[in-house]
């Protein structure tokens, strides 16, 4: 873990992983949506709407200060890890490096590590949770970690892998109901594919959270 001082770092981007603000701002953008994306995603909708509950625990969490704030990378997504022929790895994409939280970093891992397909697959039998991708990269990351971390750290990293989750689901969503003004599309249910896909790998988190939960209990 770095010992950076956190306090040398401001925010690059505000309100970057705001899991509860990325919920508020999606119930208005719903408010405005047309009906004909709406009637679309209405599956989609209701998955979001049934568990706010991943939002509140999250900032409920946060409120009580007891968390402690970090230097961390704040995207850790697949995609920002390069592997060189000798088996290097670089960490890239640093412009989200900030203060904040550990179980952001392990929850975005989750989120791109485990699943065996793209985060646009529009097969939706594809997505989902590899638990033996999920129990190594578990081991792999708290190893180093492990005798550093908090209690209520170690406690809430499951949590922080299903906010994560929940957070880009909002977004993808909510992007699709204002007609995919944010991120590149190839086409117009691009955002909506987006969308199943995180909410596949939510589903099967949700469905596995005890074995997920005793996983990370025996990596630490």
């Amino acid at each position: 873990m770095n010992t950076l001082p956190v306090r040398s770092f401001g925010e690059t981007i505000k309100s970057f992983h705001n899991t509860s603000g990325r919920l508020e701002t999606f119930l208005k953008i719903l408010k405005t949506a047309p009906e004909k994306l709406k009637t679309k995603s209405d599956a989609e909708i209701d998955f979001v709407e049934k568990h706010q509950d991943i939002a509140h625990e999250l900032k409920q969490l946060l409120a009580t200060g007891k968390v402690p704030v970090r230097v961390t990378h704040n995207d850790t997504k697949l995609d920002n890890i390069l592997f060189t022929p000798k088996n290097g790895v670089l960490v890239i994409d640093l412009d989200t490096i900030m203060p904040g939280y550990i179980m952001f970093d392990y929850g975005d891992m989750v989120r791109t590590f485990v699943s065996p397909a793209k985060e646009d697959e529009p097969d939706i039998s594809k997505p989902g949770l590899r638990p033996e991708h999920f129990e190594a990269l578990t081991k792999g990351y708290l190893e180093p970690l492990k005798k550093l971390l908090s209690e209520i750290e170690k406690e809430h990293l499951l949590l922080g892998a299903k906010a994560i989750i929940y957070e880009q689901t909002l977004r993808f969503l909510a992007d699709y109901l204002q007609g995919n003004v944010y991120y590149k599309t190839d086409y117009p249910e691009h955002n909506l594919i987006r969308t199943r896909t995180q909410i596949k790998l939510l589903d099967d988190i949700l469905k596995q959270e005890d074995k997920l939960s005793e996983i990370i209990q025996q990596a630490l």
